[in-house]
């Protein structure tokens, strides 16, 4: 596998670019030489050594992305402080602790591991050298899709640098835990400042605002309104009594109607 060298790209310009690469490939629409040839154009990549690299890691990954899919995907689950957005980073760097650690070496490994978070890549390597994890997750589903033998040299392969990779988890606890107690001594020193410029701060001092005078003004006399009116006349009829009412013509009632029906004749006499 080919190295990449100190002078060209930073390692962790490298994994970026590889956690990048895996998140925008998709294998059915192009190969991964089409897409990785235009993404280090789109990228200015122009080593020919860091491309070896970046396609031989995203051609490793895609090619056995079944079983570390068996990884990644419960870590995600479980962990807290994971995200999903970062497991093409999760995924790269579990394809170069379980896959490819020979041909990289563990120093190389030890160096890309180090450029990113410590609290993410020590979560990622506590679950991946759980024992508890290797006998209920990844062998049971690594066993599922390759062949048991292969599944061995894995464990063979990570018993091999398993203390190398505990030394590694120390080390970036030491930084989490360093990093902590540099965030509390710093925010306990803020505090303690903000409580000694509290002390020293005189009291307020009242002062009276500061108004506008109002200019004075010329005040108009009242109006006057006019009280006196006219009344209308008396009517006459107020003095003399009402008009005579003429009498009206009784209305004759007409004769009354007679209900009674006509006699009936008198039957023949035979």
């Amino acid at each position: 596998m080919a190295q990449p060298v100190d002078d060209h790209k930073a390692p962790g310009e490298l994994i970026n670019y590889l956690s990048n690469l895996y998140k925008g490939f998709d294998p059915s629409t192009e190969t991964i030489e089409a897409y990785s040839e235009m993404y280090f154009e789109t990228h200015n990549v122009p080593n020919k050594d860091d491309m070896d690299f970046l396609r031989e890691i995203i051609h490793g990954c895609t090619r056995f992305q079944p079983l570390l899919n068996a990884v990644v995907i419960p870590f995600l689950e479980r962990s807290a402080i994971s995200l999903k957005s970062d497991s093409g980073l999760y995924l790269v760097i579990s394809y170069m602790a379980l896959l490819a650690i020979e041909e990289l070496s563990f120093d190389n490994l030890r160096i890309f591991i180090l450029t990113q978070k410590a609290m993410k890549m020590a979560s990622l390597l506590k679950y991946i050298y759980d024992p508890e994890n290797f006998e209920k997750i990844f062998k049971v589903q690594w066993c599922r899709n390759y062949d048991a033998s292969f599944v061995m040299e894995i464990y063979d392969r990570m018993m091999k640098y398993e203390s190398a990779f505990l030394e590694l988890i120390e080390e970036l606890d030491q930084r989490v835990n360093g990093k902590m107690a540099l965030t509390k001594a710093s925010s306990s020193s803020q505090m303690k400042g903000a409580q000694s410029t509290s002390r020293k701060a005189h009291s307020t001092v009242i002062k009276p605002f500061k108004l506008t005078s109002p200019k004075p003004r010329k005040v108009e006399a009242p109006k006057v309104f006019s009280t006196s009116f006219m009344a209308n006349p008396i009517p006459e009829t107020h003095y003399t009594g009402p008009k005579k009412i003429e009498k009206k013509e009784k209305i004759i009632d007409p004769a009354p109607f007679n209900l009674s029906t006509p006699p009936k004749p008198e039957k023949l006499q035979k």
